[in-house]
């Protein structure tokens, strides 16, 4: 069909475009951690620490993000475009409490760590001074690992951790994993 033609038969349901543009932006549904914060775009931005848990509704536009919950606005934050791995927080999103409530609890699951081996003591020392902030979920995550694989598997993971200065907890449970795999796993190929 020629346009033209087209044109004539589809008049009459045109309709003509607003004068001003609805704001262009983009919807995420986001998790508040444990620490108050929502992840967008490798940045952090505060949210009130009563919704720390619970998922919210994140607009993000060219200059600003909106965070939403339950159709209600509770955050308007500049956006960190350009930069990677920084943080925004308003003020009153935490109070003092909340930072004493997570620093402690750090503080307990590193005392978990500490005191049984000096090569396990020397490895939570140099994972705190490469990770942000109090580094409670990675000492949760080492603990976890811990208390999950037998104990010669991962002291000798983190003896093999330690000496190359690798502290990304994936790769360690991948060593972990590579040195329990013969006892606990049937990795022999079957014949075809």
């Amino acid at each position: 069909m020629a346009p033209d033609t087209a044109f004539i038969q589809e008049k009459s349901y045109l309709v003509p475009l607003p004068e001003v543009l609805p704001p262009i932006y983009e919807h995420y549904q986001r998790l508040v951690d444990c620490q108050g914060y929502v992840n967008l775009e490798t940045n952090r931005y505060s949210a009130p620490e009563t919704l720390i848990g619970k998922t919210i509704d994140v607009y993000k536009y060219p200059e600003e993000v909106r965070f939403f919950y339950k159709h209600r606005e509770i955050a308007i934050h500049p956006r960190l475009s350009g930069k990677r791995y920084e943080r925004c927080r308003l003020p009153g999103h935490h109070s003092q409490t909340h930072k004493k409530q997570t620093h402690q609890a750090a503080s307990k699951t590193e005392a978990e760590l500490r005191g049984h081996c000096d090569l396990l003591d020397q490895y939570v020392s140099g994972l705190k001074k490469h990770v942000r902030g109090s580094g409670h979920r990675q000492l949760n995550r080492l603990l976890n690992l811990k208390r999950m694989y037998p104990k010669e598997a991962f002291l000798c993971a983190v003896k093999k951790a330690a000496h190359y200065g690798l502290y990304d907890l994936n790769r360690l449970e991948s060593l972990i994993i590579k040195s329990v795999a013969g006892d606990y796993f049937n990795l022999e190929e079957e014949a075809l």
